[in-house]
């Protein structure tokens, strides 16, 4: 179903394991996978696997038992692969294991090395090797590993699971791909029963989980709940409802893309469901939040109305009702998650926006390379769900001509800076109006506050009792007004939005002279550098907004 996103596991481990321990680690593995379908009933599973021998294809035979698709991800060239496998057997079993991959991945050579290089080896060898680990800890959330805790040469199994803990276990001429929290995540360790160790007593085959010193248990689980949660709503809502096909035709910015490749299909395709729902939930929560403050504005009247207007029980009561209600929608909300759910859709809807217009200038970078880089915890869900589309391949291709091609990708791709400059013009406008209309009426019902009691002082009775009610009711009103503008940051959003609407603005520009000078390369970095500056105005927002979250104490002003 378009719109799902899976939990990707990853294997690695050592060759040769003792025979009679196969099963049991498959058996193992699969208890693995038993338990996060448990946990994650909404969300698909996914395995890469390098379909050596030994781990990876343990780990293959256990996802095809369980009905879990994997990914073939190979370190080089598959006709070069396959002559690591020198009985018939083995290459045999490789072969159906190849065929029934879900999708097949070759690594690219690593910079520097040949192919004469690669095919001995050696240190060009083990660095392809450690392309294939370092592919592997980028886009798996989870990595498995048969290992028998010792260290060994660059591109082994120690050296990939260190990179996904963050840390380096042997030397290497090129960085580890981690900056931040990009691709760290949970290690399980299935201690290796190897042929070629010395003989001794065998370690029991338990699970150890692993994590980098900056996450831990609790938060990666938040982060895998967020994920199920996500594929949960995007699983209760139709694929071909109007919503989603409106998000795709806003994708788009009124232009026909036409021969999609996998990777930009399944970015649409997760872009249009996060964008709908975020909507959706943007408006439930809205809704709330309206709500929850017009009962606190009706309390404030019942309270003014049975102390000073002598309304009686039947008052007092609505006042306490008013109350209830309004805390039994805040806590609803907070259970429910409807403003966490529509700010953490928003955030991935705007990241694979980003994603989907790099890929349309035809560029390979990854947004979640570049994504809330220095935040850990339950948000890496969203980084790890844009990771996915690196296990696509292919570009838009509307036209297979060099230069003709790209210039098509690029007026997509410059609909889109037209398209945002536009949405942040208006958005900054609106949230001006909003917030010069709010706090006239702040100060409006300041001014009446103020003026009643000296209306009613001047008039006597009975003016004077039903003046100090109207002040008290006012100067409520007036209270919960300022605190509805600050919960929802009109002036802070209008600024930031100015800041975006000038850039996507000079980028406009910017695109405009290229097109006419011709200069592609110059439109593809712009395009480039448009991408990072939205990534991280989008992180920005989302961190703003959690700062935001309404509870019982900031709805009544405290």
């Amino acid at each position: 179903m378009d719109g799902i996103v899976s939990l990707v596991f990853a294997i690695t481990g050592h060759r040769d394991l003792i025979a009679t321990s196969v099963d049991s680690y498959r058996e193992e593995i699969g208890r693995i996978f038993k338990k996060f379908r448990k946990l994650c009933p909404h969300t698909p599973l996914l395995l890469l696997s390098g379909l050596a021998e030994g781990a990876d294809r343990i780990a293959a035979r256990a996802a095809r038992d369980a009905q879990i698709p994997y990914v073939a991800v190979l370190p080089m060239a598959v006709d070069l692969y396959r002559k690591d496998f020198t009985e018939k057997e083995s290459l045999e079993e490789f072969e159906i294991l190849w065929q029934g991959a879900a999708r097949r991945i070759e690594m690219p050579l690593a910079p520097g090395c040949t192919l004469e290089q690669i095919g001995k080896p050696g240190d060009a060898r083990n660095l392809q090797y450690r392309e294939q680990g370092r592919f592997l800890v980028q886009y798996s959330q989870i990595l498995i590993a048969i290992w028998d805790d010792q260290i060994g040469q660059m591109g082994g199994t120690s050296d990939v699971v260190m990179m996904k803990l963050g840390r380096e276990a042997t030397p290497s001429p090129q960085a580890l791909p981690n900056p931040g929290f990009g691709g760290l995540g949970p290690v399980f360790v299935l201690p290796a029963h190897r042929a070629s160790a010395p003989i001794g007593k065998i370690p029991a085959l338990k699970c150890d989980e692993r994590y980098p010193t900056a996450l831990n248990q609790v938060d990666c689980k938040s982060g895998y709940l967020r994920l199920d949660k996500y594929n949960a709503d995007v699983a209760g809502a139709s694929e071909d409802s109007p919503a989603v096909r409106k998000s795709r035709r806003n994708l788009f910015e009124g232009e026909e893309a036409i021969d999609l490749s996998q990777a930009m299909e399944w970015v649409a395709g997760v872009y249009s469901s996060a964008d709908s729902m975020a909507i959706h939930f943007a408006r439930v929560s809205l809704w709330l939040w309206q709500a929850i403050f017009a009962l606190l504005a009706i309390s404030g009247v019942a309270l003014a109305w049975v102390h000073v207007l002598k309304g009686g029980h039947p008052v007092l009561v609505g006042y306490y009702v008013c109350l209830v209600l309004a805390f039994v929608l805040i806590m609803g909300d907070r259970k429910l998650q409807m403003r966490g759910r529509h700010e953490d859709y928003r955030a991935l809807a705007e990241a694979l926006r980003v994603q989907f217009f790099w890929m349309a200038a035809g560029l390979p970078d990854v947004a979640s390379d570049q994504y809330m880089l220095k935040r850990s915890g339950e948000m890496t869900w969203i980084r790890n769900a844009i990771s996915q589309c690196g296990l696509y391949g292919g570009t838009l291709q509307s036209n297979p001509i060099g230069s003709s091609e790209l210039a098509i990708r690029l007026r997509l791709a410059h609909k889109w800076v037209e398209g945002q400059a536009n949405y942040f013009f208006q958005r900054q406008h609106g949230h001006e109006r909003k917030k010069r209309y709010f706090t006239y009426l702040a100060r409006v019902c300041g001014l009446v506050g103020l003026v009643a009691p000296i209306y009613g002082w001047v008039r006597r009775e009975p003016v004077e009792l039903q003046s100090h009610a109207v002040a008290a009711i006012a100067l409520w009103w007036g209270a919960l007004i300022w605190n509805y503008l600050e919960r929802r940051g009109f002036e802070q959003e209008a600024r930031e939005y100015s800041r975006m609407y000038e850039l996507f603005h000079r980028a406009d520009k910017e695109l405009q002279e290229f097109e006419i000078g011709k200069n592609l390369a110059g439109s593809v970095e712009t395009i480039r550098d448009l991408g990072r500056e939205a990534l991280e105005e989008n992180g920005s927002w989302l961190g703003t907004h959690r700062e935001r979250q309404l509870s019982p104490h900031h709805a009544v002003g405290g």
